[in-house]
C-alpha cells in the first residue's frame, strides 16, 4: 500500500498526459513514474507499507482524482484492490508491466547517493529554457534540434531551422561535463512540475549521460539527447551590416496588425528613408501598411526584407531592440540586451 498526498498525484497525471502508456510504480519508499516512449523518469516520496503496488495513468484515475479533489480530500491510499479514501474504495485498473529499461534507469539511481551527482546549474540560472524552448524544433525525429542546448561555457541557444536565439550573457557556471541538448519533452515536464518552485540541475558523476531536476520533493531523471547540435555561430553573417534600432513592441504591434486578415504569405519589413529620419514600414501583401519611427538608421536605403510574421512574436513587450541587415536573402539580426535572435528571410 501506498500514501499519496493527492496534489503530487495530479502533478503525476499532468506528467502521464503526455504519454499514450505511461506507468506508476511503487519501488522502496518512492513512486516511480515511467513510459515507453522517451527517457523521462519522475520520483517522488510517499509513505509505503506491504507489498509493492503498480497501477496505470490513465483517464479513469484522472477522472477518481478530480471527484477526490472536489471532495477537499489531502490523501489518498493506494494498494492491490484499488484506491481507498475513508470509507470510499474504487477499484482501478492495475499492472506489472513497466519497462525494465526505466527500472534500471530508477535503481542506478536510487543506488546513488546525493554525492554521486554533480550540481551544474540552479534555477536561477536555466530558468531561461522555458522561453528558449519556444524556438526549438516540435519535430522529434530531428533529434539535434529538438530541444534546448546549454554548452560547456554557459551558451543557450534553441533553433527549429528558420529562426534561432542565442543568449548574449552566458550563464554563471561552467559545465565540466561537456554540452547538452535538454529534450522538449524534458522541457515541458519542468515547466509542469518544478516551475514554481524552481529546481537544481544535477549530472552523475559516474553513469554517462545520466542527469536529474531536482527540488525538496520532486526528482526528474533524463538522459542526454542524441545527436550533435548543429554549429549555429555559422549562423551569424560577416558581411558588413546595415543597423536599425526602433521600439520592439511597435513592430509586434504593426506585425500583428499585417496577418490580422485570413489569407497572407508574408509580411515585408521595409526601410524607407527622408532626409535625416527614417522609418521601419510594415506592409503585407493586401495593401496594409504601417511605419514604425527609428531611433537610429544607417547611410543605406533600400532595404526590404520579406518575414514569416511568425517568427516575430518574440518581440513582444520588448522596448529597445537593433536589428542587423544585409539584404534580403541573408539572415537578419534582431539583437536586446539579454539574447540575440537570427531569422531566415522569406524568398522569392
Amino acid at each position: 500500500m501506498i500514501k499519496i498526498p493527492l496534489h503530487r498525484l495530479e502533478l503525476a497525471l499532468k506528467f502521464a498526459k503526455k504519454y499514450k502508456d505511461c506507468r506508476l510504480k511503487q519501488i522502496a519508499h518512492n513512486v516511480v513514474i515511467g513510459n515507453q516512449e522517451d527517457d523521462n523518469l519522475l520520483v517522488f516520496p510517499c509513505y509505503t507499507q506491504g507489498n509493492e503496488i503498480e497501477i496505470n495513468l490513465d483517464n479513469n484515475l484522472k477522472k477518481i482524482v478530480a471527484f477526490f479533489k472536489q471532495q477537499k480530500i489531502d490523501n489518498i491510499d493506494i494498494d492491490d484492490n484499488g484506491i481507498s479514501v475513508n470509507n470510499i474504495h474504487i477499484n482501478i485498473n492495475m499492472t506489472t508491466k513497466l519497462s525494465a529499461h526505466y527500472l534500471d534507469i530508477y535503481k542506478s539511481t536510487y543506488s546513488s547517493s546525493n554525492d554521486d551527482f554533480e550540481l551544474i546549474y540552479i534555477y536561477d540560472q536555466i530558468y531561461k529554457i522555458f522561453d528558449f524552448a519556444n524556438f526549438a524544433s516540435n519535430d522529434p525525429a530531428r533529434l539535434s534540434i529538438n530541444g534546448v542546448f546549454i554548452s560547456s561555457n554557459g551558451e543557450l541557444a534553441a533553433t527549429n531551422g528558420k529562426r534561432l536565439i542565442t543568449n548574449q550573457k552566458v550563464l554563471v557556471n561552467r559545465s565540466p561535463h561537456g554540452s547538452i541538448i535538454i529534450p522538449l519533452s524534458t522541457i515541458k515536464h519542468l515547466k509542469t512540475i518544478f516551475k514554481e518552485r524552481g529546481f537544481f540541475f544535477y549530472k552523475h558523476k559516474t553513469i554517462k549521460d545520466l542527469y536529474k531536476f531536482s527540488n525538496d520533493v520532486f526528482t526528474l531523471y533524463t538522459t542526454k539527447q542524441d545527436g550533435t547540435y548543429p554549429d549555429y555561430k555559422r549562423c551569424f553573417p560577416t558581411k558588413k551590416q546595415e543597423i536599425y534600432i526602433c521600439n520592439g513592441n511597435d513592430l509586434y504591434e504593426a506585425v500583428v496588425q499585417s496577418y490580422k486578415r485570413d489569407v497572407f504569405d508574408c509580411c515585408y519589413i521595409d526601410i524607407e528613408f527622408c532626409g535625416t529620419l527614417g522609418k521601419i514600414k510594415v506592409a503585407a501583401d493586401y495593401g496594409f501598411s504601417r511605419k514604425i519611427d527609428l531611433c537610429q538608421m544607417s547611410d543605406r536605403t533600400d532595404r526590404v526584407v520579406k518575414i514569416n510574421p511568425l517568427y516575430l512574436d518574440f518581440l513582444k513587450g520588448k522596448s529597445c531592440v537593433k536589428i542587423k541587415v544585409i539584404d534580403h536573402l541573408q539572415p537578419i539580426i534582431v539583437e536586446d540586451n539579454e539574447n540575440k535572435y537570427v531569422i531566415m528571410p522569406m524568398r522569392g
